[in-house]
């Protein structure tokens, strides 16, 4: 009885447990979270960031998701300075399924293949090959904000939806498949490579299948 007493006074003084890391409303701290976390949640994560109340960080979030296994480590194409990531396998995201991943920024934490011309400034965001209804109906319950238009990348039949810190203005909203040719907007070309970061995460261009 006497152990019983005292296993229940250390569980009543026991501290309550630490706050999950997508609480944390610092980007930084909560990236850092993410590391020292043993589990890893990519959809909460994701769904997390793709909130966009901070310009991502890029950087350090590919760099996480690469270390838990969870992107390629070379970037299978890149486009307009954009950087894509294949997955292991589709990831769900609470209504639509990721395939790929996206980033970009000029910190230097991670060495993404540049291009000529502007920087896209800091981005991070998903490929989909869902529908436009899906999609429309995850971006209204999600995050309604989020860039959405044609995927910039190779995999046909794709969907970007992400965070931009800085507008583009050679982007344009997608129409509709219906909507007529007229309102139609043209999909940039892949710019070259150039410059490329010498370290052992360096991502090489090649072909997704």
């Amino acid at each position: 009885m006497c152990a019983a007493l005292w296993a229940g006074s250390a569980e009543a003084q026991a501290p309550p447990p630490a706050p999950a890391c997508t609480a944390i409303r610092d980007s930084a701290e909560r990236i850092r979270c993410y590391e020292e976390d043993a589990r890893f949640d990519f959809a909460a994560v994701v769904l997390r960031e793709l909130e966009c109340d901070a310009p991502p960080r890029a950087a350090e979030l590919i760099r996480l998701l690469i270390r838990r296994n969870a992107a390629s480590a070379l970037a299978f194409h890149m486009a307009e300075g954009i950087n894509y990531f294949a997955l292991p396998r589709p990831e769900r995201l609470g209504g639509i399924t990721a395939v790929a991943v996206f980033a970009h920024d000029e910190s230097g934490r991670f060495p993404f293949l540049r291009a000529r011309g502007r920087s896209p400034g800091p981005v991070f965001g998903i490929v989909t090959r869902d529908g436009l209804d899906a999609v429309d109906a995850w971006r209204f319950r999600h995050s309604p904000a989020l860039h959405f238009e044609k995927s910039l990348s190779t995999m046909e039949g794709a969907k970007d939806i992400g965070c931009f810190s800085l507008a583009r203005p050679e982007s344009q909203p997608q129409a509709r498949p219906d909507a007529g040719p007229a309102a139609a907007s043209p999909v940039p070309k892949p710019a070259q490579a150039e410059d490329l970061f010498e370290a052992g995460l360096g991502p090489k261009q090649r072909q997704a299948r």
